[in-house]
């Protein structure tokens, strides 16, 4: 809910990060890395050929700042639901 982003956030900057931690897409966590707080994940994603699985490719890109790959797309999910 609205509550879980401060509460990432204030604990990433407070020094006592969770293990891992959901955003949603785009650039929720731009911040935290131009401040140095988020690992980069490139030679990660290099070794498993994200690249070549991850669909749609545009998907990677909302994880890559500066030629860096600082997040990992688990999943996908929107409010615009056709039933």
């Amino acid at each position: 809910g609205g509550t879980a982003r401060p509460i990432m956030i204030s604990r990433i900057t407070g020094g006592d990060p969770m293990g891992a931690t959901q955003f949603n897409h785009g650039r929720q966590a731009e911040e935290l890395v131009q401040a140095g707080l988020m690992r980069d994940l490139t030679d990660v994603a290099t070794k498993g050929k994200w690249t070549d699985v991850v669909r749609p490719k545009s998907l990677l890109d909302g994880c890559t700042i500066d030629g860096k790959i600082y997040c990992v797309p688990v999943n996908i999910h929107s409010w615009q639901w056709l039933w």
